[in-house]
């Protein structure tokens, strides 16, 4: 509710109370996916999971787009990192349009193997949608990286996957959104 206080002509006021309804707005269900939350001496962000190969650099960085924190992960030959959060009690209905969006920064990503952000729609059990964004290659600055795209069916879960796996170089990752 808001009130608004007004003169007209004559000097004379009042106040006019109205109240303003938002309808269809879009809605965020990433938690933390700016990755400031951590508990304790953790350096995986709360509300995510990371691989068991997870090394102990990575995780919790100071370089960031946004905040204090971004998710670093550093290549380690063939072994393949990821950090992974599961959202579920969803109601998605079939062609909600969905946008995942992240940040990406990279030093000396090699062109060969996976760096990537992940959403993955589920109904039950059942995945009904996989929409894939590869990271760049090389040495960047951050960048933002978006696809917006129509639900195929209902869903009812979704997981944010980010996945390293090369032979070297290093990546930072910051807010992560996934909205409808």
């Amino acid at each position: 509710s808001i009130c608004l206080r007004t003169t007209d002509n004559s000097a004379a006021s009042f106040d006019k109370s109205f109240t303003i309804s938002v309808t269809n707005a879009a809605e965020a269900t990433a938690k933390n996916g700016g990755f400031e939350t951590y508990t304790g001496t953790s350096n995986i962000p709360t509300s995510w999971k990371a691989s068991a190969n997870f090394g102990t650099t990575d995780g919790k960085n100071t370089i960031h787009k946004f905040g204090k924190f971004s998710v670093k992960i550093t290549g380690a030959g063939t072994l393949k990192k990821t950090l992974t959060q599961t959202l579920t009690g969803l109601t998605g209905s079939s062609d909600d349009a969905v946008t995942f969006s992240f940040w990406v920064k990279g030093t000396s990503v090699p062109s060969t193997g996976k760096c990537m952000g992940q959403v993955l729609l589920y109904n039950g059990t059942t995945l009904v949608k996989t929409q894939t964004l590869a990271c760049p290659t090389g040495t960047y600055v951050f960048k933002k990286k978006t696809i917006t795209f129509n639900a195929p069916s209902a869903y009812n879960k979704a997981v944010i996957r980010f996945t390293y796996q090369k032979s070297g170089g290093t990546v930072w990752f910051d807010v992560a959104s996934l909205a409808r």
